[in-house]
């Protein structure tokens, strides 16, 4: 059967929870924002076969797909991008620190057109440029201020006499690979509670995997908390050839109990040039939105975050610690630096979703894509990939053992499709 144009965009995406809020905000973004038509579809529910008949102005695919390997996408879903090709292909990628060689190579087998990327511009000749034939790069951000985020410190930032932990901070253990900026997730952590240990602040710091928190349970413990601790995101350096993960292969199989000291001594002669893979990161958002003072080991910040102005400055020797409790007990400054990165970072709008999107949508049109919001632009084809999503909703939570009235209370577009489908499955799923 022929293809049916689609004058609109199809974001492609992965979520199951559990997962950050962020990720979720971020995908929903081109939705809510964009001047284009948009439909979405989450792989995470398997292919959707309406879109076998239909080709699309442009897809965006999605950084959640790119996250381990192989990649979230499975064969129906490659075939149909491979076959899309009147298609305009934009990839939004995070965590490039890694798998560089299968990142460079899908861009090139299925020909995106664009990518966003975190990577730095004056980096792009090394990496993308250099081992892709990608026409245009543009450099982003890995989050930014949603509309969630806006309503979730309505409701969870309390007033700051009410708080009651004083410096807070949820991280975890993360790959020897990403060198000393992942080591710094918990050296503030190990080291802001030695040092402060005997000060009288009530301090809820924790670098341990299972205390980590998503979605409300975050929301409320940020609102509960005056300051919190941070440190860029990213990594040290990327990982372009793949060789410092493999000499962590190696060496962990050589010594079991590797510790990252040891490691980083024998990887460190494979990147004496290194190409840094640093930036701001939605928690430095989640954290001005909600009203906590930041701690952050110093750093660029993707130039959005200035030391003194939007956070107090923690060296990584802590030797300043005295300087930190002082400004962190010393209200009117607290109170200070808060409203400034309030109001710089937030209330201003400058790193809203929107500005990110209009990006796209800037882009899209430069390359001759046109918004079309005439009437049929969305057509019969948004039921059908509803359907399609919820049939691969249906047998994901049969495959769990899911319950029926669990599944129809799924927040998913048309539910009462849902609870239709449920009741005419209800002999297959028992």
């Amino acid at each position: 059967m022929k293809s049916r144009r689609v004058p609109g965009i199809l974001v492609i995406y992965w979520h199951a929870p559990p997962y950050a809020a962020t990720v979720l905000e971020h995908a929903r973004s081109f939705r809510r924002h964009s001047a284009f038509p948009v439909h979405e579809v989450n792989a995470s529910y398997g292919y959707p076969q309406a879109l076998d008949r239909l080709e699309y102005s442009a897809v965006v695919l999605h950084y959640s797909l790119f996250g381990t390997l192989p990649y979230a996408l499975d064969e129906a879903f490659l075939a149909w991008l491979d076959a899309a090709s009147a298609s305009y292909k934009v990839g939004f990628f995070q965590d490039e620190y890694r798998f560089c060689e299968e990142r460079f190579a899908f861009v090139d087998r299925f020909e995106l057109d664009s990518v966003f990327t975190l990577i730095e511009p004056r980096f792009w000749d090394e990496t993308y440029r250099a081992h892709t034939n990608v026409p245009h790069l543009v450099h982003t951000l890995p989050g930014y201020v949603s509309v969630e985020l806006r309503r979730a410190a309505r409701r969870y930032a309390r007033p700051q006499r009410e708080r009651k932990v004083d410096v807070g901070y949820r991280a975890r253990p993360v790959p020897y690979s990403i060198g000393p900026a992942g080591r710094d997730k918990t050296r503030i952590a190990e080291g802001f509670l030695r040092h402060t240990a005997g000060s009288g602040l009530n301090v809820d710091v924790t670098s341990a995997r299972d205390e980590r928190l998503y979605g409300r349970a975050w929301y409320r413990f940020l609102g509960n908390c005056r300051a919190v601790l941070g440190v860029e995101g990213g990594a040290s350096t990327l990982d372009v050839d793949g060789a410092l993960q493999a000499e962590h292969r190696r060496l962990d199989e050589l010594e079991p109990e590797l510790t990252f000291d040891q490691f980083w001594k024998s990887a460190e002669r494979l990147v004496e040039h290194r190409l840094p893979y640093l930036m701001v990161t939605p928690r430095h958002f989640e954290a001005a939105a909600l009203g906590c003072l930041q701690i952050l080991f110093r750093g660029e910040y993707s130039g959005v975050l200035e030391a003194g102005r939007h956070y107090v400055p923690l060296e990584k020797d802590f030797s300043n610690i005295d300087t930190v409790i002082a400004a962190l007990r010393d209200e009117p400054r607290r109170l200070d630096v808060i409203r400034r990165a309030y109001d710089e970072l937030v209330l201003s709008g400058d790193y809203d979703y929107e500005r990110m999107v209009e990006q796209l949508d800037a882009l899209l049109s430069e390359e001759g894509v046109l918004p079309c919001l005439a009437q049929g632009a969305r057509g019969h084809s948004l039921p059908k990939l509803r359907r399609s999503q919820v049939r691969g909703l249906v047998w994901q939570r049969a495959r769990r053992g899911a319950r029926a009235p669990r599944l129809a209370a799924a927040r998913l577009p048309g539910v009462n499709r849902l609870r239709t489908l449920l009741h005419s499955t209800r002999r297959v799923l028992r």
